[in-house]
């Protein structure tokens, strides 16, 4: 349902065909079966306060603390800052996903995406 309004919200807001709104829509929310939180791999975490998540989210002492130490427990920030051209997903400081700690504090080092990790970045 997510995926759906967003998809609607594109076409009405821009005049789009339905083929174009589902991939800038696809930009933002993913498409049904294919969420990395379906497969459990994944979480959102916010912060008291921050009713919408948005990049501002990222601003705040506690979404710098997860980026900062997120490793430590085998996460990665998934769609960091900047990467939305190697991702396909624009930036979203609440999305963590989990990697196990040495691919985690190897990812979150060398500043890598898991896309750039994975291709042997």
């Amino acid at each position: 349902s997510l995926f759906e309004s967003k998809v609607a919200r594109v076409m009405q807001e821009t005049g789009k065909n339905r083929q174009e709104a589902e991939a800038e829509a696809a930009r933002e929310v993913s498409r049904p079966g294919t969420s990395e939180h379906e497969l459990g791999l994944a979480a959102d975490i916010s912060e008291e306060g921050y009713g919408e998540l948005d990049g501002s989210l990222g601003e705040s002492p506690a979404a710098q603390w997860l980026a900062e130490n997120c490793a430590d427990y085998g996460f990665i920030l998934r769609y960091p800052e900047g990467s939305a051209e190697i991702t396909g997903v624009v930036y979203e400081p609440w999305h963590f996903r989990y990697v196990g700690c040495e691919a985690a504090a190897e990812i979150m080092e060398r500043g890598l995406t898991l896309e750039e990790y994975l291709a042997g970045g």
